[in-house]
């Protein structure tokens, strides 16, 4: 279960809750644009992140393709393909959290950098790929943000999908670089929330986990 949350964790770091430390203008190149978001997803690795390809999609998304995040010597993640989308450019670079995102990361698989290299083409063999979707915005006036797709699933695992509504939250005024205090909590509600678990092996798989 340790390396599902550490999943979701870097890959909500990489899909914009870990902006840029500093805030800069916004380059007309798109390439640029997207190439420069790649030090936030820095920020939940050990070590700087690898990438294949950066490509643009349309005017606020980035792909990227065979992403390597590596966590510590005995944790790391692939991942085949990063799409971000609904990217507000000028909040990044303004070191703002993003009022709006989606995010689809397509063929996840766990790695240990310090495994000898047997070892990691064995578990190469035996994993089957991961996917995680997330979308998201949040109405400033309302208060009120909505989580319109948060999706974990696998070809032999089943999938587990929640949205929700939480008003409340003040995204707006969060640091996005840093943990929130606890009090951002006072005021907060759930207003909405559902929940579609279809379980073919998640649960054993993973919440059995010692």
């Amino acid at each position: 279960m340790t390396r599902i949350r550490t999943a979701a964790a870097a890959l909500v770091v990489a899909a914009g809750l870990a902006p840029l430390a500093q805030a800069a203008p916004v380059p007309a190149d798109p390439v640029q644009r997207c190439r420069d978001l790649l030090p936030m997803l820095g920020k939940a690795a050990e070590e700087a992140p690898s990438v294949g390809e950066v490509t643009p999609v349309g005017d606020t998304g980035c792909r990227y393709t065979d992403l390597q995040l590596s966590m510590s010597r005995y944790q790391g993640w692939k991942v085949g393909a990063l799409t971000l989308d609904r990217i507000d450019f000028e909040r990044f670079y303004a070191d703002r959290a993003p009022l709006t995102l989606s995010l689809r990361a397509e063929g996840i698989r766990f790695f240990a950098p310090a495994l000898p290299a047997a070892n990691a083409y064995q578990m190469k063999l035996v994993q089957k790929p991961l996917e995680i979707t997330f979308d998201y915005d949040y109405d400033k006036i309302a208060d009120v943000l909505t989580i319109r797709d948060a999706t974990f699933r696998g070809e032999t695992i089943g999938h587990l999908t929640v949205t929700a509504a939480i008003q409340g939250i003040k995204l707006d005024t969060l640091a996005a670089d840093r943990v929130p205090d606890p009090e951002i909590a006072t005021g907060v509600s759930l207003r909405s929330l559902t929940v579609d678990f279809d379980n073919q092996g998640m649960f054993e798989g993973y919440a059995l986990l010692p």
